[in-house]
C-alpha cells in the first residue's frame, strides 16, 4: 500500500513539474535576433528602407532600447510602409532580440555601406580625370601577326592614350571644336578666354581631318616644350620635350588584339551582347557619339584602355599602301596621302571584323576621331 502511495506521488510531482517548466518555456520567448537581422538586410536589398533608417536603429540602440525604425510618421508617408513596420514589430514585441548583437550588425553594414560610397566616389573621380585629361599608359612591344600580314610582325613598347581625344581636349588646345555631335544630352558652353566653345566635353572630338590634327600636335608639342600651366593642367604628367602623334596602324591593332593574343579582330573574344559593356555601336549607341570611360576599359599590361573599339573610327598615322619595312624612308607627312583608318564607329554592328580602310588626309568625317601616342623626352 505505502509503495503504491509512493508511486502516485511521484506521479503527481512530476506531472507538477512538467507544468511548470512548460509555463517557464512559455514565458520565455524565442531568440529571434538573426531572423530580424535577416529581416532588415532583405528590406535594405529591396531597398523598402535605407540606411537612415538602420541609423535610427543604431541611436535607439545606443540608448538601451530597441524602437521600431520604421515610424508612424514615415507609414502616413508610405502605407506599403505598414507591413513592414508591423513585420519589425512582431520581432521586438514577440521573440528576445540581443541587442548588442543588433547593434554590431547595424553599424558593421553602415561602415560597409560608407566603404562602398568611398570606392564608387574615388572610382568616379578617377574616371573624371581620366575624361578630363589625357592620360598615357606603356604598352610593352612584342611580335604578333597582323591581320593582314603573314609573317609576325615586330611593335616597339609605345605610351598610347587612355582615351580617345574628346572635345574638350581639342578645345582647349586648338579653342574651336569642329565636331558634328557637339549638340547633345551633354552638351555645354565653356569659356575659353572670352570665347564660347560649345561642345559635348567627353565625347571624342570628329571631324577633324589627318592634317588638322597636325596642327593640334604642333600646339600640343609647343605647350610642352613651355612647360607651363597649360600643358600640365590638360596632361599632369608631361615633360619637356614630350612628342606625340597618332598611333601607327600596327599600333592600334597590336593594342585591339591585346597584343596580338587574341583571335585576329574578334573583339576579344566577346560576342555581341557582351561587348555592350565595352563599347558603343549600333545596338547601344543612340546613334550618335558618347562620353569616353563610360563603359568598361579593356586591360593591356595591367592598365585600362577606353573606347579601343566603337564610337569612333580611328586616323592611323600611316597612309594607303604604306609598309614600315617596304617605306621606311618616304614622307610620313605628306599631306596629299590617303590614310589609313581603323576600328568600328557607333553605327556599325561588329560581326566579328572592323574597318580597315582610307580615307584623304584632307578629308573630314563625323565618324572619324583619334587617339595619342607620347615619345617621351629623355
Amino acid at each position: 500500500m505505502r509503495i503504491l502511495v509512493a508511486l502516485l506521488l511521484l506521479t503527481t510531482l512530476n506531472a507538477s513539474a512538467a507544468k511548470i517548466c512548460a509555463a517557464r518555456t512559455a514565458t520565455v520567448p524565442r531568440d529571434g535576433t538573426f531572423e530580424l537581422i535577416g529581416y532588415l538586410d532583405q528590406l535594405l536589398k529591396e531597398r523598402i528602407i535605407s540606411e537612415k533608417e538602420l541609423l535610427r536603429l543604431v541611436v535607439s540602440l545606443k540608448k538601451g532600447i530597441l524602437e521600431n525604425p520604421i515610424h508612424n510618421d514615415d507609414v502616413l508617408a508610405n502605407s506599403p510602409l505598414l507591413i513592414q513596420r508591423e513585420g519589425i514589430e512582431n520581432y521586438i514585441r514577440g521573440t528576445r532580440i540581443d541587442q548588442k548583437k543588433l547593434l554590431d550588425w547595424c553599424e558593421d553594414h553602415l561602415k560597409e555601406k560608407n566603404r562602398v560610397g568611398e570606392r564608387r566616389e574615388e572610382e568616379r573621380l578617377e574616371t573624371l580625370q581620366i575624361r578630363e585629361r589625357m592620360v598615357f599608359h606603356r604598352v610593352e612591344g612584342g611580335e604578333f601577326h597582323m591581320s593582314d600580314q603573314v609573317e609576325t610582325v615586330k611593335v616597339d613598347t609605345f605610351e598610347a592614350m587612355s582615351t580617345l581625344v574628346t572635345q574638350r581636349h581639342w578645345a582647349l588646345v586648338m579653342r574651336e571644336n569642329p565636331s558634328e555631335y557637339k549638340i547633345g544630352e551633354n552638351t555645354i558652353a565653356m569659356d575659353l578666354s572670352g570665347k564660347i566653345v560649345t561642345m559635348q566635353p567627353d565625347n571624342p572630338v570628329e571631324k577633324v581631318s589627318w592634317n588638322d590634327i597636325q596642327d593640334f600636335i604642333k600646339r600640343l608639342v609647343s605647350l610642352s616644350e613651355e612647360d607651363g600651366p597649360a600643358i600640365h593642367q590638360l596632361i599632369p604628367d608631361s615633360k619637356k620635350g614630350d612628342r606625340y602623334r597618332i598611333l601607327t596602324d600596327r599600333q592600334w591593332e597590336y593594342l585591339v588584339t591585346n597584343k596580338g593574343r587574341e583571335d585576329r579582330l574578334r573583339q576579344f573574344n566577346k560576342s555581341p551582347e557582351a561587348l555592350q559593356d565595352y563599347i558603343w555601336f549600333k545596338t547601344n549607341s543612340k546613334k550618335t557619339t558618347q562620353p569616353v570611360a563610360r563603359l568598361r576599359a579593356f586591360v593591356i599590361d595591367g592598365q585600362e584602355f577606353y573606347d579601343l573599339l566603337g564610337n569612333v573610327l580611328n586616323w592611323t598615322q600611316d597612309w594607303s599602301g604604306f609598309s614600315p619595312d617596304a617605306n621606311p624612308v618616304r614622307d610620313l607627312m605628306n599631306p596629299a596621302l590617303d590614310r589609313v583608318v581603323r576600328g568600328l564607329a557607333f553605327f556599325a554592328m561588329p560581326h566579328g571584323g572592323t574597318t580597315h580602310g582610307d580615307y584623304p588626309g584632307s578629308g573630314h568625317s563625323e565618324y572619324i576621331g583619334f587617339r595619342l601616342v607620347r615619345e617621351r623626352a629623355p
